[in-house]
């Protein structure tokens, strides 16, 4: 995710569909490779700062990488947004900063 959209996802996202069962975990990983990662004190503040409620954590794999090579659409995999729904399915994928297709997304993955 990235800092120009948090506001939207602390509001719009996590506080109105939380109750609904949706969880949002922000993870900060390194974007590149060798650059070193943020600590998960440091992550913790900044989420502290932006008054962020949802949990912030930090990997240093390169999982996300490993999940748009997958892809093979040669899309940049930072920032990225991932919804996986209760059966642990992938159900929405983006680097591109789409507030309406994130919302349409959780909405068919939080019915029934």
């Amino acid at each position: 995710m990235c800092g120009l959209e948090l506001p939207d996802l602390e509001t719009n996202i996590w506080n109105r569909y939380r109750s609904a069962g949706l969880r949002v975990v922000g993870i900060d990983t390194p974007a590149v490779p060798d650059i070193p990662a943020d600590t998960l004190d440091g992550v913790r503040a900044f989420g502290r700062r932006e008054g962020l409620t949802f949990p912030l954590g930090i990997s240093s794999t390169s999982v996300w990488r490993d999940v748009f090579a997958e892809r093979g659409d040669g899309a940049a995999p930072f920032p990225s947004r991932m919804l996986v729904d209760r059966h642990g399915n992938v159900a929405y994928l983006s680097t591109t900063i789409d507030p309406d297709g994130l919302r349409r997304a959780i909405e068919a993955a939080l019915r029934p």
